[in-house]
């Protein structure tokens, strides 16, 4: 696996205590969730493999070829990187392709505490240097009484050296962190092995 990813970062994320802030230079492991509900099956007949293409913010064009599935989740081979999400696309099996947008996000703690734990579960974890972090600095705007949704007109993201999950934008930023991957082989734990 070769080049920098851009992987999306919620506050709860850290603020449930699964990983502390992160700072630029840090190195951390994680797996990578996605979430993509308007993936389609490629047809059988197609030339494409699996891959990703960059769109805006931590939102790629993916083909992912399924590597595994349970009635729970599943994970896709992207190419440069293998994701996972829990709600698996309806008669998807292992060897399928599928495509579409697909958001990458760290993982919240439910791969490694659970879903990596399962038998026959793929190695998902990689060593990461975060290279660069972003902070979603677009408005928030009232859609209805004390309902808040961010402006779609005035998206803009903001270099920050490091995330502050609990004081960024009230407690509820969004980051996008940078990374390359430092480790070609991924794992179950987030620590390597000894040897």
């Amino acid at each position: 696996m070769t080049g920098a990813v851009r992987i999306g970062l919620a506050s709860w994320i850290i603020q449930d205590g699964n990983y502390g802030d992160f700072k630029r230079g840090d190195e951390a492991a994680f797996a990578v969730e996605f979430y993509a509900p308007d993936l389609k099956a490629c047809h059988p007949d197609t030339t494409r493999g699996p891959s990703m293409t960059w769109q805006r913010d931590c939102t790629y064009t993916i083909t992912g070829r399924v590597t595994h599935v349970t009635s729970e989740w599943w994970a896709l081979n992207v190419g440069a990187l293998e994701i996972y999400n829990e709600s698996p696309l309806a008669g998807a099996k292992p060897g399928d392709l599928v495509s579409g947008e697909a958001y990458l996000g760290v993982d919240p703690f439910f791969y490694f505490e659970r879903l990596g734990r399962e038998r026959g579960a793929p190695p998902l974890i990689h060593d990461w240097r975060i290279d660069a972090i972003e902070l979603d600095a677009t408005p928030w705007r009232e859609v209805s009484p004390r309902s808040f949704e961010r402006d779609s007109t005035k998206v803009a993201w903001k270099p920050v050296s490091h995330t502050r999950a609990w004081k960024d934008d009230s407690g509820r930023a969004a980051y996008v962190l940078e990374c390359t991957p430092m480790s070609e082989t991924p794992r179950w734990t987030l620590s390597p092995a000894k040897s």
